[in-house]
């Protein structure tokens, strides 16, 4: 299986806008320079291993999950296209399906806090 720039780089965009997470943002997470993430989404910069699982933790994915997404096909694995397609897509519908709930959650705050007259944060914390 061998990982893609091009693709890795469109899906770490892709993952970063499901987020909500600007360029700088998931730079400064990673533990990266400002302009690397731009580089990297452009497929004009490999990264490595430590690089892949940064980024990962702070899109807050599994490194395997980004692979996956950078991923064409598996190597020496003739018609294996298709089922990598299929990954790709419950990956994209779990991180979606995340997005969701945790929207949900947000807003299950919000709404308690205007019933109760506390902040937010304040509940939050509780």
């Amino acid at each position: 299986m061998a990982i893609d720039r091009q693709l890795l780089g469109k899906a770490i965009r892709r993952v970063r806008n499901l987020r909500g997470i600007s360029q700088a943002a998931l730079a400064e997470n990673a533990g990266l320079q400002g302009n690397s993430v731009a580089l990297i989404e452009r497929g004009q910069r490999g990264v490595s291993m430590e690089t892949l699982n940064e980024l990962a933790d702070a899109l807050g994915i599994p490194a395997a999950c980004l692979a996956i997404l950078g991923t064409p096909k598996i190597g020496g694995l003739a018609g294996s296209a298709p089922l990598v397609k299929s990954m790709q897509k419950l990956v994209l519908a779990t991180i979606t399906a995340q997005n969701s709930v945790a929207k949900k959650g947000k807003q299950a705050v919000v709404k308690n806090a205007v019933a109760t007259k506390k902040s937010p944060k304040r509940l939050a914390r509780t």
